[in-house]
């Protein structure tokens, strides 16, 4: 398996760097983008915090004086797997915002965007590191917002007896 993800890396970056897209080399600004992503790592999207993984999975399993499970919609496990979906798309509405930043970041420094990043200390790392990760998280805010309803929504449902999506009465 491991060595199938290899040739399909390679392979994908070998047709990226033949459209002009390859890896992102060196500049400050790119340096800046990637590591404010950081920020997304401290989302609160309902399938990232790790107190209502935990809550879920402890209603999914029966309780000592039960002799079946609370049923819940989405166990556990399944919400840990989830949990790894939530990456790709974080960073997709991150990076722009994190890219814009880093830019502005330089600009405000004095630092040339495209030459290499400055060494651990300078102003631009240590500015540009804290404002960088809080712009990522910032632009996940609406996005949280809206998840967080939607998950108070779907407990309700639940704690009535009700299909979280809505669709069909529970018999």
């Amino acid at each position: 398996m491991m060595q199938w993800r290899t040739t399909f890396d390679q392979v994908v970056v070998a047709e990226a760097a033949d459209t002009g897209r390859g890896p992102v080399h060196g500049g400050a600004v790119d340096y800046l983008t990637e590591d404010g992503l950081i920020g997304c790592d401290h989302s609160t999207l309902p399938g990232r915090r790790h107190s209502l993984l935990n809550a879920i999975g402890g209603l999914s399993e029966p309780a000592r004086h039960e002799r079946t499970p609370l049923h819940v919609p989405i166990g556990g496990l399944d919400l840990r797997q989830l949990r790894a979906l939530y990456a790709e798309p974080m960073f997709a509405v991150a990076r722009p915002v994190t890219r814009r930043t880093a830019i502005t970041v330089c600009a405000t420094i004095g630092w040339d965007p495209d030459s290499p990043m400055a060494p651990e200390g300078h102003p631009l790392f240590e500015v540009g590191h804290y404002v960088g990760t809080h712009a990522a998280q910032v632009a996940l805010l609406p996005y949280e917002h809206a998840a967080h309803l939607r998950e108070i929504e779907a407990f309700r449902r639940v704690a009535l007896g009700q299909p979280i999506d809505g669709t069909a009465v529970r018999a």
